[in-house]
């Protein structure tokens, strides 16, 4: 194996682990330490996926080899990461990458010189090493580029990090390699997801985390008081595609605690902090539906109004055991991210994956499944001060 297909391999694993970093969005920052002129890896996926970058590099050579790069948009600093607070004291970045560098300072300043990137990324800090033994003497004479530490996953997870692995361990044909992230938690977070020409996305005016993902076609659709992030399609069924996005909450934000889903036709009226007061006692709560009691009531309502056909919907309650589960409104949804939530999640995509997109079809029964008691808010979905549910832009 080649440098360049242990690249490949390594995106990919980057893409499959954390999704969220590559993906193209709203600009954000990022502080990329170490480069030289013949290898400034992972640079040019982040330059792709918007990112500001800044170049932090220890060499004065190397450093200023790229001075004007039109990736470095935030510019270079000349200096060793150890010592980034006396550098940029209150430098922040939204993300940090350490791509192949940990190993270039000696083992026991690392857990010093982490706690200084994590202090100064507001999200994300993602480190990249050889796993083990993987001697390298001075390069043309720079100290810099000897490696002084052989480590192993262990010596990242026991500060906290997420890891894994690439290529075999001891074979340095396979290019052995860590992947290594730590996630700032995020209390609370607000989204949704709009493609095709369904809906409009609407403004907030309060505060909080609101987060719109939506294809290129749409992204020029900017509503005050939302990031968004721009993401390539999975499916061209752009109903299936906004499903994805509802359900799975848990794998587009890992380090958020808890969210709170609005249908893109959703207009927030109150600040989000008084929906998810509906979590105190629940992991999942949302509406009750509008106009039916039972799961059997909800399957013969999208008969009736043509969602989906009559023999998709019978085959489907063929594998429900209980047709009386009580209805509900997934219009807007808040969900706590435990695991058991998580699971739900799952399940309810394989639900969905398998039989109709009807995701208040799906979703009781999955509950069901895995023991799970939603609070089911008592409210009209179409006449309440916390939430305006207006006609969607795609219906007539």
């Amino acid at each position: 194996m080649n440098e360049h297909d242990a690249h490949t391999i390594r995106v990919a694993q980057i893409n499959a682990l954390l999704p969220t970093l590559l993906r193209q969005g709203s600009v954000r920052s990022c502080l990329y330490v170490g480069a030289t002129p013949w290898r400034f890896q992972l640079g040019a996926e982040l330059h792709a996926a918007g990112y500001e970058m800044t170049l932090l590099e220890v060499d004065k050579d190397n450093a200023y080899f790229y001075d004007g790069h039109p990736w470095l948009t935030g510019g270079i600093l000349c200096g060793d990461v150890r010592y980034l607070e006396k550098l940029s004291p209150g430098g922040l970045w939204d993300t940090i990458v350490w791509w192949h560098g940990p190993e270039h300072i000696a083992h026991g300043d690392l857990e010093r010189t982490l706690q200084q990137l994590e202090m100064a990324a507001t999200n994300l800090v993602v480190l990249a090493a050889p796993w083990g033994e993987n001697a390298q003497p001075m390069v043309e004479g720079n100290a810099h580029q000897e490696h002084k530490a052989h480590l192993q996953p262990e010596d990242f997870e026991r500060l906290g990090y997420t890891t894994a692995t690439c290529g075999v361990q001891g074979d340095l044909s396979t290019w052995p390699h860590i992947l290594a992230w730590k996630a700032k938690t995020i209390e609370r977070i607000v989204y949704t997801a709009i493609f095709g020409e369904y809906d409009t996305l609407l403004p907030v005016t309060c505060p909080g985390k609101f987060v719109c993902f939506t294809d290129k076609t749409n992204s020029g659709n900017f509503a005050e008081g939302w990031e968004i992030i721009t993401v390539e399609r999975t499916f061209d069924n752009p109903q299936r595609e906004a499903r994805m996005y509802k359900v799975l909450a848990h794998q587009l934000f890992p380090n958020v605690k808890e969210s709170l889903w609005l249908d893109g036709n959703c207009d927030l009226l109150v600040p989000p902090n008084e929906l998810f007061s509906y979590l105190d006692s629940t992991d999942i709560a949302m509406p009750r539906h509008p106009s039916c009691k039972t799961l059997a009531d909800e399957a013969s309502f999208i008969i009736q109004l043509g969602k989906a056909s009559k023999a998709q919907v019978v085959k489907q309650m063929g594998h429900y055991l209980n047709h009386d589960l009580p209805a509900c409104a997934t219009t807007w949804l808040l969900r706590r991210h435990t695991d058991a939530i998580r699971m739900l999640n799952d399940a309810w995509w394989s639900d969905l994956s398998v039989y109709t997109l009807r995701d208040q079809l799906s979703l009781p029964p999955a509950m069901e499944r895995l023991c799970i008691k939603p609070r089911l808010i008592d409210i009209d979905l179409y006449d309440n001060d916390l939430v305006r549910v207006q006609q969607h832009r795609g219906e007539k």
